[in-house]
C-alpha cells in the first residue's frame, strides 16, 4: 500500500507542476496529451486496485455517466469511438480522486496519508508565492501568473490558496480556537499573495468567503470578531485597489457593484458577438456567452438536453476533433469555459446531476450530529460546497487531477466519522523524524476530539 501513496504523490506533484515547465520550456508542450493520459492511467490504476466498499459507489457513478454519453453516441454523427473514450477522460480526475483518497482514508495507511497530504497542501501552497512573484516581474499581472499552474493556471491556483489554507487551520483548532489560529499564524495569509497578483476574478468572492467561515456564529462574540471583519476588509480593499491599478480602464466602484464577474462577462459576450458576427468560433472567450449557445443548441433537441451530444466534444488535439466540435467551436472551442457547460453539452442534464451528485456524497457528512457551521468540519463543507457553486460557471477546474485531488482530500477530511479523526489527530500534523521549520512552528492546540 505504501508504495501506491508513493506513486499517488509522484502523479500528483508531475500534474501540479506541468504547467510551469510547458511555461518555461514551450517545445515540452507537445507532450502534453501523453503526459495526462499517463496521470489518467495511473490514478484509474491506483483507484482500481485500492478500491474499497466504500468508494463504489464513485466507480458505478462514472460508468453510469459513460452509458448516458453512449446513448446520443449512437444517432450523433461525427464522433469515432477513440474520440468517445478520450471524451470519457474530462471526468477521471474528478471520479478517480474520490475513489481513491476515499480508499485511503478508510485504509489502516490513513495516518501516513494523512501526514503526506497534509505537508503536500501545505509545501504546495508554499512554492506558489515565489514562483508566482517571478512570473508577475516577467508577465504582468495575469493569466500567466499562474504558479506551477503555468499560463491559465491561475483559477485553479486561487481556489487551492483559500480551500488549503482554511483546511490548514481548520485541522489544527478546535471549534473555539480558529480565530485565535489564524491570529497566531499571520504569516499564512502571505500564501494569499499570488491571487492577488494574477488578475484571478473568483478571488472577489473567495476573499470574503473565507472570513465569513471564520466567524463563531454567535452573536454574543460578534465583538470579539471585528478583528476578524478589519482584516478581510483589508485583504479585499487591497486586492480591489492592485486589480484597479493593473487594470486602470475599470474603476474601483465598478469593480465593487453586485454581480460584477456576471456582468463583465455579458460585457465581453455583447462585444464579440457584435464585432465578430458569424465568425464567433475564432474569437469567443466569455463563459456566459459560450453557456447560452451552448444551452440553445442543446435546446433543439430533447434527446440533446437531456443525454447532451455524447462525449469527446472538449477533446481532440491529438486525435482530432469531432464534427460537433469543429461546427461549433465558439462553445467547445479553447477559451474560458464552465465546467457545467462541459457536463451538460456531453452528457447532459440526467450526467451532470449524477457528476453532482457525487460531489455531494463526496462533501456529504458522515460524521456524529453536530451543530451546524459550529464545528469547523461544518464550516469546511460549507465553504466548499460554495466553491463548488463558483467553480460550476467560472471554471472547468474538476478537469485537473491536481485541483481535484487537493479539493476532494478536504472534502473527505471533514467527513470523516469521529472515531477516524480521533486516529488521525492523537498523530503530530508532522512526522516526528522530519520536522520542517514551517510545520515546527505552525500553532498546533490540542486537538478537541468531541467537536472534532
Amino acid at each position: 500500500m505504501k508504495y501506491y501513496i508513493s506513486l499517488f504523490f509522484a502523479i500528483l506533484w508531475i500534474d501540479s507542476c506541468s504547467g510551469l515547465f510547458y511555461q518555461i520550456f514551450p517545445i515540452l508542450e507537445k507532450f502534453s496529451s501523453l503526459l495526462l493520459f499517463s496521470c489518467d492511467f495511473g490514478i484509474i490504476l491506483l483507484a482500481l486496485t485500492t478500491l474499497r466498499h466504500r468508494s463504489l459507489k464513485y466507480l458505478v457513478l462514472f460508468f453510469s455517466i459513460i452509458l448516458i454519453g453512449l446513448i446520443p453516441y449512437t444517432y450523433e454523427d461525427g464522433i469515432t469511438i477513440v474520440q468517445f473514450l478520450n471524451g470519457s477522460r474530462d471526468f477521471v480526475p474528478l471520479f478517480f480522486s474520490l475513489i481513491f483518497i476515499t480508499n485511503m482514508l478508510y485504509s489502516n495507511h490513513r495516518v501516513i496519508f494523512y501526514q503526506k497530504m497534509n505537508k503536500f497542501i501545505l509545501y504546495f501552497l508554499c512554492v506558489q508565492v515565489p514562483i508566482c512573484i517571478v512570473q508577475f516581474f516577467i508577465y504582468g499581472m495575469g493569466d500567466e501568473v499562474g504558479g506551477t499552474g503555468g499560463s491559465f493556471g491561475s483559477g485553479n491556483i486561487s481556489i487551492l490558496i483559500y480551500t488549503g489554507t482554511f483546511y490548514l487551520l481548520s485541522q489544527t483548532a478546535n471549534t473555539k480556537k480558529l480565530l485565535e489560529v489564524l491570529f497566531k499564524n499571520k504569516y499564512l495569509l502571505l500564501l494569499w499573495i499570488p491571487s492577488l497578483i494574477n488578475e484571478t476574478k473568483v478571488t472577489f468572492l473567495l476573499i470574503p468567503l473565507f472570513f465569513l467561515m471564520c466567524f463563531e456564529y454567535n452573536f454574543r462574540k460578534i465583538i470579539r470578531n471585528i478583528p476578524v471583519i478589519l482584516i478581510g476588509i483589508i485583504f479585499s480593499f487591497a486586492f480591489l485597489q492592485m486589480y484597479q491599478y493593473f487594470n486602470e480602464d475599470r474603476s474601483l466602484a465598478e469593480v465593487m457593484q453586485g454581480g460584477y464577474i456576471i456582468e463583465y462577462d455579458l460585457e465581453k459576450s455583447y462585444e464579440t458577438i457584435e464585432k465578430y458576427g458569424d465568425e464567433l468560433g475564432k474569437y469567443t472567450d466569455s463563459r456566459t456567452l459560450r453557456l447560452i449557445l451552448g444551452m440553445l443548441e442543446l435546446s433543439k433537441n430533447n434527446m440533446s438536453l437531456i443525454f447532451g451530444k455524447s462525449l469527446g466534444h472538449f477533446k481532440g488535439g491529438t486525435i482530432g476533433q469531432t464534427k460537433f466540435a469543429k461546427e461549433n467551436e465558439y462553445v467547445t472551442g479553447r477559451g474560458s469555459k464552465s465546467f457545467i457547460l462541459v457536463g451538460l453539452m456531453q452528457i447532459g442534464i440526467v450526467g451532470t446531476i449524477l457528476v453532482y451528485l457525487a460531489i455531494f456524497i463526496g462533501l456529504s457528512k458522515r460524521n456524529e450530529k453536530l451543530p451546524s457551521l459550529e464545528n469547523n468540519n461544518s464550516k469546511m463543507r460549507c465553504f466548499l460546497l460554495l466553491v463548488t457553486i463558483g467553480i460550476s460557471y467560472y471554471s472547468t477546474a474538476f478537469l485537473s487531477f491536481y485541483l481535484s485531488a487537493m479539493f476532494f482530500y478536504i472534502g473527505i477530511v471533514s467527513t470523516l466519522p469521529n472515531s477516524i479523526m480521533e486516529q488521525l489527530k492523537a498523530q503530530p500534523f508532522y512526522s516526528k523524524r522530519k520536522q520542517y521549520s514551517i510545520l515546527k512552528h505552525l500553532y498546533l492546540p490540542k486537538a478537541n476530539l468531541s467537536a472534532a
